[in-house]
């Protein structure tokens, strides 16, 4: 709307400028119409800086997190109120590659393991619903 506006009066502060030379209308005319110009440029550029505005407004309320993995049970409610740097966490995100994991086995089975050509044993990962982990450890 502030666009078409503003190619409105420009025409008219145009054809005013043309017509004080012809004496046809009074110069406050043509000042008024080439104010009227430049505050409809103005009003542009404020739309435009609100725009901007409420997309950096808008930006601020997305979190992301510097990490890929699956996140826990949010810890706040939708509608709470959070700040930076709080000292409670709104969840918990779980990296899933790499996953270390501690087991504990039979010394015997190390041994047997050692023996056989190695000291590392391939771990298949099964998640609780029964999917396994597409790596091996």
């Amino acid at each position: 709307m502030a666009n078409a506006n503003a190619s409105s009066v420009k025409q008219k502060a145009e054809r005013y400028r043309n017509l004080v030379k012809q004496a046809a209308v009074s110069k406050q005319d043509a000042i008024d119409a080439e104010s009227e110009w430049k505050q409809a440029e103005a009003q542009i550029l404020a739309a435009r800086a609100a725009v901007k505005q409420a997309q950096i407004n808008l930006d601020y309320t997305k979190i992301t997190s510097p990490i890929s993995g699956v996140i826990s049970r949010s810890s706040v409610t939708k509608g709470a109120l959070v700040t930076a740097q709080q000292t409670t966490a709104l969840a918990t995100v779980r990296q899933m590659s790499p996953i270390y994991v501690d087991i504990q086995r039979p010394a015997t089975d190390m041994l047997k393991a050692r023996k056989s050509g190695g000291a590392e044993v391939p771990v298949l990962i099964t998640w609780e619903d029964g999917t396994q982990y597409s790596e091996q450890g």
